[in-house]
């Protein structure tokens, strides 16, 4: 079988992982890295002989390249993923979606025209930890949902580097908030949440964000989400899930994150699930989310991550933080 040409736009830890990953997959061959960063753009290009570009729109006029890995930072997806879809380019894109509604409504409505495939890559479809309970929920595991209670809490240094950029929602929050759309796969018909901003008041975004989703069976979702765990707290990452149904329960607890952990002149830990390697190959989260994407173009088979619960995520962060900033519920009923 022929192999499918790949470009990277955007040369960053993501864009790098995706790049490695794309060298240990033999049905296709990765062509090409864009990034304004020469330094980086190599790294990911050079040891797959791929080319390198400063501008991504030179990337996309490549005839040789039908799909695209998209990792430029969450704020700046949108010109990117209208470009390659008008290009006629399959798209992983890195999640979330947008971080504004009409950015997302313009992106969704340029694939739907273009008709080609957009994964976003939302990591919890790929983690074992999620992706197996997803499973066992839409057998009917647990029946009919009644309630959803999800955590994701990260170091306040998350919030630092971001610079103001993104917020605790649009960055951790999406994760669950699209995970427990997929579950529960109804409209949601309300969004009220609170914030706190005290460690974060010089970037201008809250600390921590507490959001209750009601959907139009009447199941609710209680999410807890923040950066302001201690920067030298080793887990990194607090996450728990809980969804209680007509007929059970599942429970998903992923603290610590970071389950490798050496100590001896000093303390190290390991990602051991999102992006880990094993010799030189990577493993993971983002080896399964890579694979999908490819197994999708090569079998016409649905992403795993559909584009409606990832468009819809992006409306539910956006009126979890309305709600936030007003005091006040914000309806959904109609919004679409």
């Amino acid at each position: 079988m022929e192999q499918i040409g790949i470009g990277v736009i955007a040369a960053g830890q993501m864009g790098q992982r995706h790049a490695n990953v794309y060298r240990q997959l033999p049905e296709v061959q990765l062509r090409a890295v864009a990034d304004l960063n020469a330094q980086a753009a190599h790294a990911a290009a050079d040891p797959a002989g791929a080319d390198v570009y400063a501008d991504w729109r030179q990337l996309l006029e490549r005839e040789d390249i039908q799909a695209v890995s998209i990792c430029l930072p969450d704020w700046d997806h949108r010109d990117a993923v209208i470009a390659a879809a008008a290009a006629g380019k399959h798209i992983l894109l890195e999640k979330p979606l947008a971080i504004a509604v009409a950015d997302a409504d313009d992106m969704v409505a340029a694939v739907k025209r273009a008709g080609i495939t957009l994964l976003v890559g939302h990591t919890l479809h790929f983690d074992p930890r999620y992706a197996m309970p997803l499973e066992d929920f839409r057998r009917g595991a647990i029946g009919d949902v009644i309630h959803v209670y999800a955590r994701r809490n990260n170091p306040i240094d998350s919030a630092e580097k971001f610079e103001g950029n993104t917020t605790v929602l649009q960055f951790l929050g999406i994760h669950d908030i699209e995970y427990v759309l997929s579950m529960v796969d109804e409209p949601v018909v309300r969004v009220t949440a609170e914030s706190h901003q005290v460690l974060a008041t010089d970037l201008g975004i809250d600390d921590a964000v507490f959001t209750l989703v009601k959907f139009a069976s009447g199941a609710v979702a209680s999410f807890e989400h923040a950066w302001t765990l201690p920067a030298q707290d080793f887990r990194a990452l607090d996450a728990r899930l809980d969804a209680v149904g007509t007929k059970g329960m599942i429970r998903i607890d992923c603290a610590p994150a970071t389950s490798l952990t050496i100590s001896g002149e000093q303390v190290e830990t390991h990602d051991t699930w999102y992006g880990p390697t094993l010799g030189a190959d990577y493993v993971g989260a983002i080896f399964h989310e890579v694979k999908h994407f490819v197994d999708c173009l090569r079998t016409g088979a649905e992403p795993a991550v559909k584009l409606k619960h990832a468009h819809e995520a992006v409306r539910v962060v956006d009126a979890a933080q309305r709600s936030a900033a007003s005091g006040k519920p914000i309806s959904l009923v109609g919004d679409r």
